[in-house]
């Protein structure tokens, strides 16, 4: 039986970084992250999850976060130390029905997740997750999209689509001569 998503939920997942994604990545570091908001697909009954991470790291001046007091932090079996909900960068994810999506662990106590986080911390995450896709500031990680195109197999670039030695623009004589090199 799986844990019924909800907005709120605080699961163990992989969150992948923009720039992590940038670089090929498709599994990042298990964390605590929070379900922001689900969504049905337009066309099927497919169900995504939008996914924000949880850290110790406060939000740099080009990020936004919700700190989380730390009585709804050890209410949710998370540590002691001071810890944020990052606003600025999501993983959208397909959540089935009938089993978890790819990233979604176990946490340290082995239960699939920590519990729902309180309600005003959840609403002021999706209030700041609304003004950075408004503002087309807030990065996006498609993690299922991703995972697929990491499973397709890589093509050697051709010579046309890495330039050849006649296409240099050292070449004085253009396109095929033997110029002499500055």
């Amino acid at each position: 039986m799986t844990v019924k998503p909800e907005a709120g939920l605080v699961i163990n997942y992989d969150f992948v970084w923009k720039d992590e994604a940038a670089k090929g990545r498709i599994e990042g570091k298990d964390r605590p992250c929070m379900i922001v908001q689900l969504r049905k697909a337009k066309d099927d009954d497919r169900q995504f999850a939008y996914i924000l991470p949880i850290t110790h790291t406060p939000p740099g001046p080009k990020e936004s976060g919700v700190e989380i007091p730390h009585q709804v932090a050890r209410n949710l079996g998370l540590d002691d130390e001071r810890m944020w909900i990052k606003t600025h960068e999501i993983n959208r994810v397909e959540w089935p029905d009938n089993h978890y999506p790819f990233g979604v662990t176990p946490n340290r106590k082995g239960n699939m997740s920590y519990g729902v986080m309180r309600h005003d911390i959840g609403v002021q995450a999706f209030q700041q997750v609304a003004e950075q896709a408004r503002n087309r500031t807030l990065a996006q990680v498609n993690r299922d999209e991703d995972i697929e195109q990491a499973k397709e197999p890589q093509r050697r670039p051709t010579r046309r689509q890495t330039g050849t030695p006649q296409q240099r623009t050292d070449n004085p004589r253009g396109r095929g001569g033997r110029g002499k090199r500055r």
